[in-house]
């Protein structure tokens, strides 16, 4: 999986991860099991959105609930 490669390739410790993806039939939850490997990591809830379109909003929402 294309996942694990990225988190094989970059030392992402410390570091907080919002999982997402673009599918429109396979789900998010095998990609976030992943991260369960790296302890080091903070995960948040994953997104399966559909509609590209409501990624920006999405992404908007992440960051008003950081100020």
């Amino acid at each position: 999986m294309a996942i694990n490669t990225f988190i094989e390739s970059y030392d992402l410790s410390g570091k907080t991860i919002i999982p997402f993806c673009t599918s429109a039939s396979s789900g998010i939850e095998e990609s976030v099991e992943s991260f369960a490997l790296y302890p080091d990591y903070t995960i948040l809830d994953g997104l399966k959105i559909r509609d590209v379109d409501a990624i920006q909003a999405w992404i908007d929402s992440l960051t008003s609930e950081q100020e």
